[in-house]
């Protein structure tokens, strides 16, 4: 009797074991199920930024380019600020010497014309006084 209830024992973890691996393999093919799954998200998703990734590299390449246009602009502007300065500073430089050389010439003239008139209304006075 005891190598029956042996056999039964030995028959019930058989049929024990094949029902562990029987929900071993079907929670396996659910495992592979959802990792296929995933998988197939992963490459929709990869899919789906690669055209993301293009565009965004030539906005970066479209930025980088009006960067560089906006520096040689400013450049240029610095260039003509800087030229315009120079021109203007030149043309005050030159007036100053104008005027300079005007009131050395003129004030002398001023000068004499003013002691020629006092010398002229002096003469007039005497000459009236006589």
């Amino acid at each position: 009797m005891s190598t029956i209830i042996t056999d039964i024992f030995i028959i019930i973890l058989l049929i024990a074991a094949s029902a562990v691996c029987i929900a071993l393999i079907y929670g396996l093919k659910k495992i592979i199920q959802s990792v296929s799954l995933l998988q197939k998200d992963v490459n929709d998703l990869t899919s789906s930024l690669k055209p993301l990734i293009n565009s965004t590299q030539q906005l970066t390449d479209n930025i980088n380019n009006l960067t560089e246009q906006t520096k040689s602009q400013l450049n240029v502007s610095k260039s003509i600020i800087n030229d315009v300065r120079e021109r203007f500073d030149k043309y005050l430089e030159i007036e100053h010497k104008v005027r300079d050389g005007m009131e050395n010439v003129v004030m002398p003239f001023v000068s004499s014309l003013n002691a020629l008139g006092k010398g002229f209304d002096a003469f007039w006075s005497r000459y009236k006084n006589k």
